[in-house]
């Protein structure tokens, strides 16, 4: 025997939200409500279906999903992954050495941005992302994902050009950090 409130508590899920799995759970007989205080059993129906979970834990069981959940990711670089969590924060720092080596490639962007400007629509884009990179870098709080971006659009914006103003390096360097 088990007591709902406390489930609610530890999980962080509100009175109301426990109240309706509780009644879902009790409406399919997986278990029953022993007391007004919030004691629930698990049912003997409720008790088969658990032990169908565990022998296929990769199979959905009648009123659940799979319990093993799989996430494949090729390739992923300053990630992070969160699951199975409410009212959960996350926060991916982004280190002084990587604000060092930002600022260092910025500078190496703006002496390439003179070599566009026969191209006034290149040019403009190309400064507006460089600015973008400076006001990330230049913020207590830079957003990778903003920055990747940018770099991202850079880098396409430099392979297109017709005359290869960017070095191999400048080119290494946006790719190594975008990953």
């Amino acid at each position: 025997m088990t007591n709902s409130k406390e489930i609610a508590k530890e999980l962080n899920l509100s009175r109301e939200i426990i109240d309706d799995i509780v009644d879902y759970l009790k409406a399919e007989g997986l278990l029953e409500i022993k007391t007004e205080e919030g004691a629930v059993i698990i049912t003997h129906k409720g008790i088969i279906e658990i032990e169908e979970a565990f022998e296929k834990p990769e199979k959905p069981t009648e009123h659940f999903p799979p319990i093993i959940n799989f996430i494949h990711v090729g390739s992923m670089y300053n990630s992070a992954i969160q699951q199975g969590s409410t009212e959960s924060n996350q926060t991916v720092i982004f280190s002084k050495q990587e604000q060092t080596n930002l600022r260092e490639l910025i500078n190496k962007l703006e002496a390439l941005k003179e070599g566009l400007k026969s191209d006034e629509q290149l040019y403009s884009e190309f400064v507006a992302e460089v600015d973008t990179l400076n006001a990330q870098n230049n913020s207590t709080k830079p957003k990778r994902l903003i920055i990747n971006e940018s770099l991202k659009s850079i880098r396409t914006i430099l392979e297109g050009i017709s005359v290869n103003i960017a070095t191999p390096e400048i080119l290494e360097l946006i790719s190594n950090f975008i990953k």
